[in-house]
C-alpha cells in the first residue's frame, strides 16, 4: 500500500509518505494551528516523488473545526486527483495508540480533545487499544472517570484540565495526534477490512455541531 496519511485535527499539522506498507518521509509544522500554510506543501514535496497513491488517510475528528476541515479538503482534492480512496482513522483512537506506544500505560487509558471550558471529547481506550465505548461530549467534574478504577491515564490536549481534580489519574496531556506509524497502523487495519469512505459526500466526525462555531 502506498499512501499520504494526513493529521490536522489539533495544533500540529503533520503528513506522512507511505510507500509499501513502510513510511519514507514524515513532515511537521513548527507553529502550531498553521495547517493552511504548511499542508500544501508537505502535500507538494510527497507528489514530486512520483508514487502512486493507492490511499489518502486523515484524522477524521473530532478536534478543530478549521483543521478537521483543511484536513478534509485536501484529502479529497488527492484523492480526485490521484484515484486514491479516503481512509479516515478516529483521532482519538490515535491519541491512544500513541499513548500506549510511548508512555507506560496501567489500566484504562482515555483519550481526551480539549472543548470548551470544562467539557473535553473523551473515549476510553484498554490497554489494547480497544474502545470500551463510543467518543462522547463529556463536561469534567471530580467524578467523571470514577467507573473506571484506580488506576486510569488521561491523555491528549483535554487532559490537562483534570489535573489537581481527578487524584487517581496519570495525565500526559502533552501527547499529540501525529501522522506517524501508530497512524500508519489504524489505516492498514481499515485498509484490510474495506472501510473507505465515499470521497464526495465525506464529512469530518465534529462530534458536537454546535463547537463547530467556536473554532
Amino acid at each position: 500500500m502506498n499512501a499520504i496519511l494526513i493529521e490536522t485535527s489539533g495544533m500540529v499539522c503533520s503528513a506522512a509518505l507511505v510507500k509499501n506498507g513502510t513510511i519514507t518521509a514524515m513532515k511537521q509544522a513548527d507553529e502550531p494551528m498553521q495547517h493552511a500554510t504548511f499542508l500544501p506543501q508537505f502535500i507538494q514535496q510527497f507528489m514530486e516523488k512520483g508514487i502512486k497513491i493507492d490511499v489518502v488517510a486523515i484524522s477524521g475528528g473530532p478536534g478543530s473545526y478549521t483543521g478537521l476541515r483543511i484536513g478534509a479538503s485536501t484529502a479529497k482534492g488527492l484523492c480526485y486527483a490521484t484515484g486514491a480512496k479516503l481512509i479516515a482513522v478516529n483521532t482519538l483512537e490515535l491519541i491512544a495508540a500513541e499513548t500506549i506506544a510511548t508512555r507506560k500505560t496501567k489500566g484504562t487509558v482515555i483519550a481526551m480533545i480539549d472543548a470548551r471550558r470544562m467539557e473535553a471529547y473523551v473515549q476510553p481506550f484498554g490497554t489494547d487499544n480497544t474502545p470500551l465505548t463510543e467518543p462522547e461530549a463529556k463536561v469534567l467534574d471530580n467524578n467523571s472517570f470514577n467507573e473506571y478504577g484506580q488506576e486510569i491515564v488521561l491523555c491528549g490536549s483535554g487532559a490537562e484540565k483534570c489535573r489537581g481534580m481527578i487524584r487517581n489519574a496519570t495525565i500526559h496531556s502533552d501527547v499529540n495526534p501525529i501522522a506517524n506509524d501508530r497512524m500508519l497502523t489504524l489505516v492498514e487495519k481499515a485498509f484490510v477490512a474495506g472501510r473507505f469512505e465515499d470521497v464526495a459526500y465525506y464529512e469530518p466526525f465534529y462530534l458536537k455541531e454546535f463547537y463547530t462555531n467556536a473554532k
